[in-house]
């Protein structure tokens, strides 16, 4: 494929969004009346960011996060809010000591 080529662009193009159409249909079998929140994740992996998914508990965070995991088959270790913020806590207070 020659990414200078317009027509290859657009094959990728397409294939991109096919797989990523897949993709949410099938997170959409799973996770049921989350679309919103389920086509920002998908939009946030693309661009290789970073998701925190808040809100009360039974809206299917940790099943989602599950769920898009095996989908894009990566190991998953899930860690509690707590623990997250104290190691983002610590690291913070270790880049201000070292300036």
């Amino acid at each position: 494929m020659d990414i200078d080529n317009p027509r290859d662009r657009a094959a990728a193009r397409e294939e991109a969004g096919a797989a990523l159409d897949e993709a949410l249909h099938e997170i959409k079998r799973v996770i049921v009346g989350q679309d919103a929140m389920l086509e920002r994740l998908m939009v946030a992996l693309m661009a290789r960011g970073h998701v925190l998914l808040e809100g009360v508990p039974g809206l299917a965070k940790t099943l989602t996060v599950k769920t898009l995991a095996i989908l894009c088959g990566i190991a998953l270790v899930l860690q509690g809010a707590v623990q997250i913020v104290e190691a983002l806590v610590l690291r913070a207070a270790a880049r201000a000591a070292t300036r």
